[in-house]
């Protein structure tokens, strides 16, 4: 967790949540109790106000906090937090739009799978 969410540098970072994983998570504890803090760099979003266009099939924002537009057929979308668990999954037959406004500010991932293949998109919402 960022100490402010405006740009800057040298922000305080304290850790608040991790978790283990792999084969053997269950031969260690990890604890968070007195753990350590971090300085880190937040950079202003350079991503510009215009709709995001991308080749097909097309993920474009009609505004990046409400709805993502997909311009794909028989498509699935999967929204990942950024740590990668997944949110939710929508399954268009059609051309259509995954609403966002469910959405709490931060980072996502979205993934979209159709007959073109497979392609990523990270939002930040805030």
């Amino acid at each position: 967790e960022f100490s402010q969410s405006k740009a800057g540098k040298d922000l305080k970072v304290t850790i608040k949540a991790a978790k283990l994983s792999g084969a053997d998570k269950g031969n260690y504890i990890l604890s968070l109790t007195g753990a350590p803090t971090a300085k880190a760099n937040i950079t202003a979003d350079p991503t510009p106000a215009s709709p995001m266009r991308l080749a097909s099939p097309t993920l474009r924002y009609v505004n990046k906090t409400q709805r993502l537009e997909v311009n794909a057929s028989d498509a699935q979308v999967q929204l990942y937090t950024i740590s990668g668990n997944l949110l939710n999954e929508h399954r268009l037959a059609s051309p259509g739009s995954v609403d966002l406004t469910s959405l709490s500010p931060g980072i996502y991932v979205v993934q979209l799978r159709s007959a073109s293949g497979k392609h990523n998109l990270v939002i930040h919402k805030r």
